[in-house]
């Protein structure tokens, strides 16, 4: 056997532990002993996602010039002396005086047992024969300027060391992880780790595979519990966070759920929706920035999109950010269907050109040769590097629109006929039914109505009454306040 590796589950940190690379340093001002500052469970075990905040006090001819842990989003002083440890690890830099000695160093943390280790300052060796040299001590830290008794002032630079961070999210499904029908919801709890954390506010998010807030569950939130009620089919992943006294969320801890039974949910195109909720027919894609996706430098990528319900009256301005890594042009072509599939339609090959801005996505609109309506699937074949942020599609306003007679949700009666701009010959108790008429506030007094008639009189209500002999083409209400 060559080496031999022996793992083991801990609990939370119930001691600190100083392990130093040497015991003995020169008392020339220059030289160095770095300590290694872990922790330990009630076991001995060592806590390798620890993150107690640490105070650091010495005696005798040492110093203190340097704390790290390694953290880069960690903005507490170099020069100071108190930390928190970053994956379980801190490391303290110690100096030496000109003077030789004991130096005893202490270790405290909030909650838990401190540790103490004495090093050995030893008088440097000079050569008799040469020339004394200037001896020059390492920058000192804020720690100096309590030596001894005012040593107790260094703690009160560091009240916050009476925090204890949260270690550990423990996610808990108490009902298990797969939700059906036959529940109103599935509970989540999380528990933190330590139990006496400082630290009791979580923020909760239910997202994709990808990090993307999802749009087929929905939390009901009560601090450190949610309720998931489902929406649609699907995986899902729970997720919970703690910012630990910082500006962002320090640590997080996900769950998947499964939602099963619920049919397949379909995307809104009336809001946005994030590139990341491309289907599994996509191919050649990576991840793209803000949760965006990314196309390939070379071959072609398609980004498919299914399931898009338009409603009836349907949509055909389309918005999307864009990210191009120069300012040349981007041929994208966008299809209504899988291209390759059967019934597949190329709607139009539009361009992407704008002076491109480094990592800053930027909207084009563009307008499709003809509306999407009902529940579609819409696709985009690109041949270059671009990002891609999402998709919007601004809503038609039906009830204004000018409507064709051939827009009907639905006609029925005794006599007409359909041709190929109009609904003609429109006789006895004819109705042509056209839902989705949302006027809103403004709402409508006039009507416009293009059509002809052999007839000196039409009876007309939107329903044509026997006696009636008339060819509709379109239709439009004007709002209020508006003329022809």
């Amino acid at each position: 056997m060559i080496a031999s590796v022996q793992r083991a589950s801990f609990g939370d940190a119930a001691s600190l532990v100083l392990e130093a690379d040497k015991r003995e340093l020169t008392a020339d001002g220059q030289d160095l002993i770095f300590i290694t500052i872990t922790a330990a469970d009630a076991a001995g075990l060592p806590v390798e996602n620890a993150n107690n905040r640490v105070r650091l006090s010495i005696e005798g001819p040492g110093r203190l010039v340097g704390l790290d842990n390694g953290d880069s989003t960690d903005y507490d002083a170099y020069k100071g002396s108190s930390r928190r440890m970053f994956s379980g690890k801190l490391l303290a830099i110690i100096a030496g005086t000109l003077e030789p000695g004991a130096i005893t160093l202490r270790a405290d943390s909030a909650g838990i047992a401190g540790a103490v280790i004495v090093l050995q300052s030893v008088p440097a060796v000079t050569d008799t024969g040469a020339e004394p040299e200037e001896r020059v001590l390492y920058a000192d830290c804020p720690l100096e300027a309590g030596r001894g008794a005012g040593l107790k002032a260094g703690r009160a630079s560091g009240e916050a060391l009476l925090e204890v961070p949260v270690r550990k999210l423990e996610i808990l499904c108490p009902e298990g992880t797969l939700l059906t029908p036959d529940k109103s919801g599935l509970p989540i709890r999380v528990k933190l780790h330590p139990g006496n954390a400082t630290y009791h506010d979580v923020e909760w998010r239910i997202t994709n595979a990808a990090g993307v807030d999802s749009n087929i569950a929905a939390l009901e939130v009560k601090e450190q519990e949610v309720l998931i009620t489902a929406l649609g089919d699907g995986d899902v992943f729970v997720r919970c966070g703690v910012r630990n006294g910082a500006e962002g969320i320090r640590i997080y801890s996900q769950m998947e759920i499964k939602l099963s039974g619920f049919g397949q949910a379909y995307l809104n195109p009336y809001e946005f929706i994030s590139a990341a909720y491309h289907s599994s027919a996509s191919y050649n894609l990576t991840n793209g920035n803000e949760r965006g996706v990314a196309t390939a430098r070379e071959g072609e990528s398609l980004i498919c999109f299914e399931r898009i319900d338009f409603g009836s009256y349907g949509a055909d301005e389309l918005t999307m950010p864009v990210f191009a890594l120069d300012s040349e042009e981007y041929p994208i072509e966008i299809w209504e269907g899988i291209p390759g599939q059967p019934g597949a339609v190329l709607l139009d090959t539009v361009l992407y050109q704008k002076p491109s801005r480094w990592n800053v996505y930027q909207e084009e609109t563009y307008m499709l040769s003809r509306p999407l309506r009902g529940m579609t699937t819409l696709s985009f074949i690109l041949r270059k590097k671009i990002h891609l942020k999402g998709i919007q599609f601004a809503r038609r306003l039906k009830a204004f629109a000018r409507l064709s007679a051939l827009e009907n949700s639905r006609i029925y009666g005794d006599t007409f006929s359909v041709t190929e701009n109009a609904v003609e010959g429109i006789g006895n108790n004819v109705s042509l039914i056209y839902e989705d008429m949302d006027f809103g506030r403004q709402g409508a007094v006039r009507l416009q109505i293009c059509g002809r008639s052999g007839l000196a009189n039409n009876t007309v209500h939107l329903l044509f009454l026997p006696g009636s002999n008339f060819d509709l083409q379109w239709f439009r209400f004007l709002p209020n306040g508006q003329g022809d």
